[in-house]
């Protein structure tokens, strides 16, 4: 996708250290991780970035999830399965984010 980068980190610690140093605007971190679990990893990287939204992602869908998700900063929780539709929130945002602002009633703004 033009405009976006990617990285990749292999522990909690990590993701922490690249969130202070990068400051993403989007952030998906596993719950399970080396060191840190993902929910400890999330309110670090809030700490650290408090702008940047997280999204807890898992192959495991226990009902607590949802809630540990919320309760540690996250914006929300989602399956590993359903990965597409985060692809295509990022996307609708990377869109949104290009177009000329929009008055109320579609037009361009003035």
């Amino acid at each position: 996708m033009p405009g976006v980068t990617f990285m990749e980190c292999a522990s909690g610690e990590e993701a922490i250290a690249c969130a202070t140093e990068f400051k993403p605007n989007w952030v998906t971190m596993d719950i399970k991780l080396p060191g840190l679990n993902g929910f400890e990893s999330t309110r670090a990287v809030k700490q650290a970035h408090p702008p940047a939204r997280v999204l807890i992602v898992s192959a495991y869908n226990e009902p607590q999830f949802h809630e540990l998700a919320r309760a540690s900063g996250a914006i929300g929780f989602i399956l590993k399965e359903n990965i597409l539709a985060l692809r295509v929130m990022l996307e609708g945002e990377l869109k949104e984010n290009a177009s000329p602002a929009r008055d109320g009633t579609g037009q361009p703004a003035q």
